[in-house]
């Protein structure tokens, strides 16, 4: 009888454990809503930004070249006109929204989603890079 009740309690142990993990809340492996190809919507640039790259950029981006972005887990490919193809790492912090790209120079941005599409990086001046999800 000891037998008995000690495999059922056992039992409903692993079952009350299995539920446990089956139905309790999923936390995501990822948290970095960059990760993906996203391709450079628009640039706002203020009365403080000194980026004349991004003003450049701003100027050029109208004609039929294509700016993208792809973001892996720790490395970012920008693809540029005329075959232009640039490698940096990157970190980023989902909960301070903080992306830090080490290239040539390091870049400091605020990343906002504004909707499930749009995703802007917000310079450490006024300007803002944003990105349309691929």
């Amino acid at each position: 009888m000891k037998r008995n009740t000690l495999a059922m309690l056992l039992i409903t142990a692993v079952c009350a454990l299995f539920a446990c993990n089956l139905f309790g809340p999923k936390q995501s492996t990822s948290k970095n809503l960059l990760l993906g190809k996203w391709k450079i919507d628009s640039i706002a640039t203020g009365k403080d930004s000194s980026a004349i790259g991004y003003l450049l950029l701003a100027m050029s981006i109208n004609d039929s070249a294509d700016y993208d972005y792809q973001f892996e887990k720790d490395s970012l490919t920008f693809y540029g006109k005329d075959s232009f193809v640039d490698k940096a790492t990157y970190s980023f912090n989902p909960t301070s929204g903080q992306l830090i790209i080490n290239d040539s120079t390091t870049e400091y941005y605020i990343v906002k989603q504004h909707n499930d599409s749009i995703t802007g990086l917000h310079g450490t001046d006024s300007s803002i890079i944003f990105l349309k999800r691929r």
